[in-house]
């Protein structure tokens, strides 16, 4: 029987947040789009760069009605009203 349990050791972790960037204006993603923008993306080396050798989430939501309550979610694992900034 094969241990199929993922082992990660000295893992880092960067969170990139921005608010509305639009996965169409990223240079990488024009390779995961169905329908990648025509003409010319603006680039993006530095995020390109980064994602080879990274996890990318690509089926996210937000919690949130805006980056001030989804944000707070994020970085808590709770949802806007249970946390203490919701009311910002």
């Amino acid at each position: 029987v094969k241990d199929h349990r993922l082992i990660i050791v000295n893992m880092n972790v960067l969170l990139i947040s921005v608010d509305a960037l639009r996965a169409d204006h990223l240079g990488y993603m024009q390779n995961y789009l169905p329908n990648p923008l025509p003409g010319s993306v603006p680039p993006t080396p530095n995020i390109d760069e980064l994602i080879k050798d990274s996890i990318r989430c690509t089926s996210m939501f937000a919690t949130g009605g805006s980056t001030k309550m989804s944000f707070p979610s994020i970085m808590t694992g709770m949802y806007p009203p249970n946390t203490s900034l919701s009311n910002l």
